[in-house]
């Protein structure tokens, strides 16, 4: 063993094996290894615990590069080959080893005893150099990581990669702390997203409030199980996104069969589950959160024409335009009554308007667009048996309220409204944060909010403009100021280059996975102080393994835990079935 500097840990280590097979398979990223260090005491022995960051065979024969004559080259690979091969379960050869990388946890481990104690940073607490080195076992291992945590304040947030060892976390450190997820296409994100919220919702013992903002209309189908057995729904942003037997449904003229086929024809379904007889499982599911009332779609509200007429210049994708209002506009219909007369008024003069300056015609433009939409959402749905929203209002009560366990999932045909709205109920004029703010936060009679953003580069980008605004003030008041009242964001995307960096330093929990891209890496190596080491490590994984860190939820503080989560669509499959 040998020791180095690193910039992330301090120090890094350098450990050799003897080289088996079998070795090779139990030696993997995470595993804890412990070494005598300088802190002995008289008969007592110390050991420094170190975590696997890199495992590499060698052999000192066979080098990366040709610098022979190619078939002694040869010769020797094919030698090295059985080397390796023949060493199944003992070491015969000298020239093969296992190099290893390791780096601190900080814990030291009494041999004597088996009393453990955190002593990052003392010098002391060093390995010694050609110090023997020992694999820990499972229920060492399992106290280290699991030791100070309580079960009714926990869930089993995946399995060690190695020894099949459960790994806990805090929930209420998990959400006030606030969670980052960060892997590429295919390694199972959304996989990941949709078992971390079924754990928390039905398996902590306190009431949870999750509101999913899905730009890409993926999570109901990962989570239609989920939002049958809890409170909640599934919320439209607009009437257009509804399809017509949706809609005529929701009108009281529609059939409720045609409705739940409809909905199912349109969502996105992992391949695993997008059998014919599996849709017939999710149709009788969605049939079930019709008559439930818990598909719905918000219906706007609004007492004065000029209301109307400031939310959408509000919303407006370049607001500064906007600026130049026109006054006849203005002045001729703000006080008026919202109501459908006034409405089609409304629109009449603006077609007949022929208006030049640039913010006016972007805002005639605008508004008749937003009446547009309104045409189809007016009065039908309004009286539906069905309870719709009135505004963003009646979630906000729901989710500060209600105290019960429930899932949220927010839809919309455009990403500049989802952006928006997710200001309004987070920290607009009635809204979660401001309500939490002025009337205070007790952990033993409000719920627990968490609101998750899928794709978070299209929420909270570097430079935002337009509604990015919107939704990038929103996360960031959760972020940075939600911890005391209950509230926490969870941010997942594929491109962590692009997120708003003092947006991003904010999570305390991370499910790092693979991420090809060099700028990607660079940023997570830099905000998370991960070592490079095990980083590269992460190519390795296959779909649903995860590098876990976390400052404050799980056993182990700050150590990278690698772990296997539960695979989303084997429960949904079940509980389809």
């Amino acid at each position: 063993m040998k020791v180095d500097f690193d910039d992330n840990f301090g120090y890094k280590y350098a450990i050799w094996f003897d080289y088996t097979r079998n070795l090779m398979m139990d030696l993997r990223v995470g595993t804890l290894l412990a070494i005598p260090n300088f802190s002995h005491y008289k008969e007592e022995e110390h050991l420094s615990i170190v975590s696997i960051a890199n495992v590499m065979p060698f052999h000192y024969a066979a080098g990366s590069e040709m610098l022979g004559y190619p078939t002694f080259e040869d010769q020797v690979r094919q030698e090295a080959f059985l080397d390796f091969y023949n060493q199944a379960d003992k070491s015969v050869e000298e020239t093969t080893k296992i190099q290893i990388i390791a780096t601190p946890t900080g814990l030291e481990l009494n041999k004597q005893t088996g009393q453990l104690k955190f002593r990052s940073g003392e010098e002391t607490q060093i390995p010694m150099y050609g110090g023997e080195v020992a694999i820990l076992g499972n229920d060492l291992i399992t106290q280290i990581f699991n030791g100070n945590l309580l079960d009714n304040e926990c869930i089993e947030i995946g399995k060690l990669t190695r020894g099949n060892i459960e790994i806990k976390a805090k929930v209420e450190d998990l959400i006030r702390t606030h969670i980052g997820i960060f892997g590429y296409t295919g390694m199972g994100k959304s996989n990941l997203s949709s078992t971390l919220i079924a754990k928390i919702l039905k398996e902590y013992d306190r009431p949870v409030k999750i509101v999913v903002f899905d730009l890409m209309g993926e999570y109901f189908a990962l989570l239609a199980d989920i939002l049958l057995e809890t409170d909640g729904c599934l919320g439209f942003l607009e009437v257009a996104s509804l399809t017509k037997e949706v809609k005529s449904f929701m009108e009281g003229k529609g059939d409720k069969d045609k409705a739940a086929i409809s909905i199912v024809g349109s969502l996105q379904i992992p391949s695993s589950l997008n059998s014919p007889e599996m849709k017939k499982k999710y149709i009788e599911i969605v049939k079930k959160l019709l008559s439930k009332g818990k598909i719905k779609v918000r219906y706007e509200t609004f007492k004065k024409l000029g209301d109307f007429i400031f939310k959408v210049e509000s919303n407006a994708r370049d607001s500064g335009e906007l600026q130049t209002l026109n006054s006849e506009i203005w002045e001729k219909f703000s006080n008026e009554e919202f109501n459908e007369d006034n409405i089609r008024k409304l629109e009449v003069f603006l077609k007949g308007k022929n208006l030049t300056t640039l913010g006016a015609g972007v805002r005639k433009r605008d508004l008749l667009n937003a009446l547009e939409k309104l045409d189809e959402s007016f009065e039908p749905i309004k009286e539906h048996k069905l309870e719709v929203y009135s505004g963003s209002k009646s979630l906000v009560n729901d989710l500060l309220h209600n105290n019960k366990s429930g899932l949220y999932i927010i839809e919309s045909e455009s990403v500049d409204e989802i952006r928006t709205f997710s200001k309004e109920i987070i920290c607009g004029g009635y809204s979660i944060y401001n309500e939490r703010r002025k009337n205070g936060y007790d952990h033993t009679s409000n719920p627990l909010i968490l609101f998750y953003f899928d794709e978070a580069d299209e929420f909270i980008p570097q430079e935002p403009q337009g509604s990015y605004k919107d939704s990038s003030i929103a996360v960031e008041t959760i972020a940075r100021r939600g911890r005391k009242f209950g509230l926490g964001v969870c941010i997942a995307t594929q491109r962590v280059t692009y997120l708003n960096t003092n947006i991003m330093a904010q999570p305390h929990t991370y499910f790092i996975s693979k991420l090809p891209r060099k700028s990607d890496r660079e940023r997570v190596i830099e905000a998370f102080g991960i070592s490079d080491e095990m980083l590269r490590e992460t190519f390795k994984f296959r779909k649903g393994d995860w590098l876990l860190i976390s400052h404050d939820a799980t056993g182990m503080k700050s150590v990278p835990i690698p772990i296997h989560t539960d695979n989303a669509e084997d429960r949904i499959r079940k509980n389809l079935e």
